[in-house]
């Protein structure tokens, strides 16, 4: 019986603790198979119903959509981050 052909991996991470491990085998099981992978970031929910709340009562000029913009920003600055640590085996 052959192995499966194997060629495309997902995984996803909230950046937490928890999504750590998970990230690593991945990363490994991809490089071992020779499989692409892509990363997908989640967002847990009650921390998107929290920044949806504050933002309404926020003393500040920024916008909810500016806020999501910063937030997804942050997001790729940290997917580069977490790819550049974990591309060199």
């Amino acid at each position: 019986m052959m192995p499966p052909d194997i060629q495309t991996l997902l995984t996803a991470t909230d950046f937490s603790a928890a999504s750590e491990p998970a990230t690593t085998y991945a990363f490994r099981l991809a490089r071992a198979l020779r499989a692409r992978l892509y990363l997908l970031h989640v967002v847990p929910e009650e921390d998107l119903c929290l920044m949806t709340a504050i933002s309404q009562h926020l003393q500040s000029s920024i916008t909810p959509p500016t806020l999501t913009d910063i937030f997804y920003a942050e997001a790729d600055k940290r997917l580069i981050k977490l790819i550049d640590s974990k591309s060199t085996p």
